[in-house]
């Protein structure tokens, strides 16, 4: 029982490390990110000019914040299952804030890939457009404060 114990162990340690490599590897690769990806159904125009509002100074201002940053700082088992409990530090318009969200890690074809979602709250990265935390009397022209990241990091084994 010992030795299935210790090997247990030292199977999520591999895991753990090889979570932080790949963490490393993408809050590397962000800051070269140089797309907006859209879970949307706007195609043409109306796609293009949503892009360039979220781009404006009223949302994220890419010109002068062309980056923001995700670095995972631990990745805590929560079971045997591949579950983990994730907490990193987003950096939005140069405003850094803690956040946890849970991954589920899986590995198949030499790959180990974590899925995971993180619900951010843009107000706290001073994101003002249609918030109601910025300004009174927005009434149905309130823009919700939070949204929702899909993250996925995909590492060799």
């Amino acid at each position: 029982m010992e030795e299935l114990r210790k090997g247990y162990h030292h199977e999520l340690q591999e895991t753990r490390d090889e979570l932080a490599r790949v963490a490393a590897m993408v809050a590397e690769a962000i800051p070269r990110a140089t797309a907006v990806l859209l879970d949307s159904d706007l195609e043409g125009e109306w796609a293009a000019k949503l892009v360039g509002h979220l781009k404006s100074e009223d949302f994220f201002g890419t010109e002068k914040f062309p980056t923001s940053k995700l670095v995972i700082t631990r990745a805590l088992p929560q079971d045997s299952k591949g579950n983990y409990k994730i907490i990193a530090n987003l950096t939005i318009k140069e405003t850094t804030k803690e956040v946890k969200f849970f991954a589920n890690a899986t590995e198949a074809s030499g790959k180990i890939t974590a899925t995971g979602k993180i619900t951010v709250d843009r107000s706290e990265y001073n994101v003002k457009y249609g918030s109601g935390s910025f300004f009174d009397g927005l009434g149905d022209k309130t823009i919700y404060d939070e949204f929702d990241l899909q993250v996925s990091l995909v590492a060799n084994k």
